[in-house]
């Protein structure tokens, strides 16, 4: 074959290769083009899970909200295309939570109309909590510690306090440049306590000058004024400390109408009554909280923490199971809720922080037992009473629980998220009728991907691959 001829050749494979290609990446990218959140879409999750009294709301990892009344799902909006954040609040009025992932911000939905709530389009609200019918946000300069505590009435946002730092006693606030500043927002439903603390994180090493000048203050909003309560915290101790490997939304129920109860440096359990702190008196061996949970039923706090349940009633924190007799020890729990007789704990293994392995665990006060995984989620090498997916949020709500769920690996199944009903006895998924009420609002199906695509993908691929081979041939022979 001559020089012209191998070129011809070559030439003429590229000519039918390359509309190929254009054919299959316009397939896969047109289909980005006509509805941009595909991709986002079909990964999709349940990121959070709510119950009022009336409806539920759920949030999803690329950023719907959905609402079900009954067996009904409705798109509410779509607040953040990052996703809505875990743990979403209700006050009694409407709804309240957070979203992004980059310039985070809160929303609140009162059942009719969806709200967003920014302060700045280049600071970020990091916290929401409420008193009353008042929403407090705790706005943040992103990646400083310039922090400002904003309230929003229903009408509008305004500035409660424009620097978190003057909350600080005066004469210590000098010793506080270049410390890490730390804001909490812990609230009882009728007032909110602020606690703001200049100290180093729990994990790093302490040392002069920043211990001699730790320095912390708590205020009380009632949704009206802001009261000074700093003559009631106890010297050289910070309070309302999360664990260090623990979730962000460690604490979700920190009050129970009357009380307050704060976790501390020195890993005490103290209860705040508003007026005084009273400490609880346990073994220290039973607070060693690496992991933990916390909520209240009503009755008592159960502290959900790694291989073990604590209950906190009164002032008193006692055992209430130990995880390891059912191979739980090294499972951390991830959320819980009450439904009157029982509570539904969901847990996990984590190995180098990646899920492995989960259970749902049932505690009735009196004992512990593990759910069983419906048959259809039973694979080779898993147990019935581990799950082959990973499991979050629990929620107790409309006699039912519902519980998230996500798949670890494609390669087990080619869906991501699961929303499963359960009535105490049998299992229902219901995340294919929340992705067709998304689809119908013009987002992404949320469903399994098609095969199809992938072997377009890989079509795609190879074709590139061709040309490439068939470019270096040709650069070859003509350097011949």
């Amino acid at each position: 074959m001559g020089r012209s001829s191998f070129l011809l050749a070559c030439l003429a494979m590229g000519a039918l290769a390359v509309p190929e290609i254009g054919w299959l990446i316009g397939r896969t990218w047109n289909s980005v083009d006509y509805d941009i959140w595909q991709v986002q879409g079909e990964a999709r999750s349940i990121t959070t899970i709510g119950w009022n009294g009336k409806y539920w709301l759920i949030g999803t990892s690329d950023g719907w909200l959905v609402r079900l009344d009954g067996s009904n799902f409705s798109v509410v909006g779509r607040v953040d295309i990052e996703g809505v954040h875990p743990y979403l609040i209700w006050t009694g009025k409407y709804w309240l939570g957070t979203s992004g992932v980059y310039y985070c911000a809160a929303f609140v939905y009162d059942g009719k109309k969806l709200v967003e709530l920014r302060y700045s389009p280049f600071n970020e609200i990091v916290k929401v909590s409420y008193a009353s019918n008042i929403c407090l946000l705790l706005n943040q300069v992103p990646y400083t510690s310039n922090y400002s505590i904003l309230i929003w009435d229903g009408a509008e946002i305004r500035v409660l306090v424009e620097n978190a730092l003057d909350l600080l006693p005066r004469e210590k606030r000098t010793y506080c440049d270049g410390m890490p500043l730390r804001v909490e927002l812990i609230t009882n439903g009728s007032a909110c306590l602020i606690y703001i603390s200049c100290e180093l994180p729990l994990n790093e090493k302490v040392s002069p000058p920043y211990k001699e000048h730790f320095c912390h203050a708590l205020y009380l909003y009632d949704g009206s004024d802001l009261v000074n309560l700093s003559w009631t915290l106890p010297e050289n101790i910070s309070l309302w400390r999360t664990p260090p490997k623990s979730w962000p939304s460690f604490w979700r129920e920190l009050s129970n109408g009357t009380h307050w109860v704060s976790l501390t440096s020195t890993g005490k359990l103290l209860l705040f009554n508003g007026k005084e702190f009273e400490e609880v008196k346990a073994d220290s061996n039973l607070l060693q909280l690496d992991w933990g949970r916390i909520y209240w039923n009503g009755e008592y706090w159960l502290i959900c923490t790694k291989g073990r349940l604590l209950r906190l009633e009164g002032s008193k924190l006692e055992l209430a199971a130990d995880l390891s007799n059912l191979g739980l020890g090294s499972f951390i729990p991830y959320s819980a809720d009450w439904n009157g007789e029982y509570w539904l704990i969901s847990y996990r293994k984590l190995i180098s922080n990646i899920p492995t392995e989960a259970c749902l665990v049932k505690y009735d006060g009196k004992g512990v037992e593990l759910v069983q995984a419906p048959e259809d989620f039973s694979l080779i090498g898993f147990r019935g009473s581990r799950w082959p997916i990973d499991l979050g949020e629990v929620a107790w709500g409309d006699g039912r629980w519902l519980i998230a769920g996500r798949h670890r690996s494609s390669f087990t199944s080619r869906r991501w998220g699961y929303l499963l009903s359960y009535d105490g006895e049998k299992f229902e998924d219901l995340m294919q009728e929340l992705n067709k009420a998304i689809e119908l609002r013009g987002g992404g199906p949320g469903g399994p991907r098609s095969a199809l695509w992938d072997v377009q993908f890989l079509a795609t691929v190879l074709l590139f691959l061709a040309l490439s081979v068939i470019y270096l041939l040709v650069r070859r022979y003509l350097s011949l």
